[in-house]
C-alpha cells in the first residue's frame, strides 16, 4: 500500500531473509520498502540480496560497522516518507491483508499512535496459539489462507488497546514517531519498541492491536546464528533499562 513506508532491518540470515523479501515483492503493494544492512558479515550477502530485490523499487542502505537494532531503525526512519511506518523483523512475513487490515485499523481512530497485528509468535495477546504450534510448518499459501479466515471472523472488532506492541511488525503514524524524536538509542539491540510505547502512551497516544491484521513471525530467528549474542540476556537487559528510566512499575504505566 502507498500509505507505508516498510523498515526491514537485516543482519545475516538470507535463508530466512529471502522469504521475508518475497512475501515484500508480492505483497507490498506500492508500498516504500526501506532495507537497511547492519555490516552483515555472511559471504556474498550484498550480492545476494541485491540479486533478489533487482527490478525493483527497494531502497537497500548497508553500514560499514554494526550499529544496532535501534539505531538501524531509527537511521531508515529518516527516509521514510509515507503517512506510516511498518518495522518489520526479517523473520517475519506478510500476506495479501497485512497492510490494507493495519491501515483500517488506523483509520479507525486517529489517536492510534502504534498498531500491530496477530501473529504466531510474540511475547503479548497478539500471538494466536494454533499458529504459534505451527510457525515453522506452515506454507505461504497457508499462511495466506488463515489470514483471511481471521479477518472473515474479526474485521468487525475495533482495535485492542494493549501495553507493549510487539515489536515483530510495529506499525506507527510516521507523524508522531518524528514528533516522539523515534526510539531511544540507549536501547541497542532490545527494548526500543517497548519504550517508545510507554512513551507514546504519555503522550495521550494510544498502542493497539489490530484483531483483523495477521503477521506471520517464526520468532527469535532476526539473531539467530548472528552477533553472537544471548537473546534472552539482551531483553533483560532491556527491561532493566526501562525500569531504570520509568521505575518498577514501568509495565502498568
Amino acid at each position: 500500500m502507498k500509505n507505508f513506508s516498510i523498515i526491514v532491518p537485516l543482519y545475516n540470515n538470507y535463508k530466512i531473509v529471502q522469504r521475508c523479501l518475497d512475501s515484500l515483492i508480492q505483497y507490498s503493494n506500492g508500498a516504500q520498502i526501506i532495507l537497511y544492512d547492519d555490516a552483515s558479515s555472511e559471504n556474498n550477502y550484498f550480492q545476494l540480496i541485491n540479486n533478489h530485490i533487482k527490478g525493483k523499487n527497494f531502497h537497500y542502505f548497508r553500514s560499514d560497522k554494526n550499529l544496532g537494532f535501534t539505531k538501524v531503525c531509527n537511521n531508515a526512519s529518516k527516509v521514510a516518507n509515507r503517512e506510516f511506518i511498518l518495522f518489520l523483523n526479517s523473520d517475519a512475513f506478510l500476506n495479501s491483508l497485512s497492510l490494507i487490515e493495519l491501515y483500517k485499523g488506523f483509520l479507525k481512530d486517529s489517536n492510534i499512535g502504534v498498531l500491530g497485528p496477530m501473529t504466531s509468535s510474540t511475547s503479548s495477546e497478539q500471538q494466536i496459539p494454533i499458529a504459534y504450534s505451527n510457525r515453522f510448518k506452515w506454507s505461504n499459501e497457508r499462511i495466506e489462507t488463515y489470514a483471511k479466515e481471521l479477518q472473515k471472523n474479526n474485521y468487525k472488532y475495533p482495535p485492542v488497546d494493549i501495553k507493549l506492541v510487539g515489536g515483530f511488525a510495529f506499525a506507527v503514524r510516521r507523524n508522531i514517531f518524528e514528533r516522539l524524536n523515534r526510539f531511544d538509542e540507549d536501547f541497542v539491540d532490545y527494548g526500543g519498541e517497548k519504550e517508545f510505547c510507554i512513551r507514546a502512551r504519555k503522550n495521550g497516544y494510544r498502542t493497539c492491536y489490530t484483531k483483523s491484521a495477521y503477521v506471520h513471525h517464526l520468532g527469535k530467528m532476526t539473531f539467530t546464528t548472528v552477533k553472537d549474542i544471548n537473546i534472552g540476556l539482551k531483553q533483560v537487559e532491556g527491561d532493566k533499562l526501562i525500569e531504570k528510566k520509568y521505575g518498577s512499575n514501568w509495565r502498568g504505566l
